[in-house]
């Protein structure tokens, strides 16, 4: 399965593919969503904090998600990247944009990582 990721929103405009997979993505490298800004990856592929959502079952189909980001505008700025480039501050409004485009419905509940 592909999950097209298309935002433009408040000043962030992303683009990129999430793809599902029937089983355990191997090597466990590939397994996350990596997010490039101006090109560069941020930390490591991980799941904007969708691993700390889910629970059981849906917390192990994580292990069968991978994808790429790509920001075309927005988050690169010192109120929004940690230094060293390793993560984001999570209470940046970019990020929050991009967290629930990705892993939450308007309800809270997560949506499209654990689709």
């Amino acid at each position: 399965m592909l999950i097209e990721v298309s935002i433009d929103e408040g000043g962030l405009k992303v683009t990129g593919l999430l793809a599902g997979y029937e089983g355990i993505i191997f090597p466990a490298e590939y397994r996350g969503v990596s997010i490039r800004v101006r090109g560069v990856a941020i930390g490591d592929p991980g799941f904007l904090g969708a691993e700390s959502l889910l629970t059981g079952a849906n917390r192990a189909t994580l292990s069968q998600i991978t994808g790429e980001i790509n920001v075309l505008a927005g988050l690169d700025a010192v109120d929004t990247l940690n230094p060293g480039r390793e993560s984001f501050y999570e209470e940046s409004e970019h990020f929050k944009i991009l967290r629930r485009h990705v892993i939450e419905k308007e309800s809270g509940s997560p949506d499209t990582l654990a689709a």
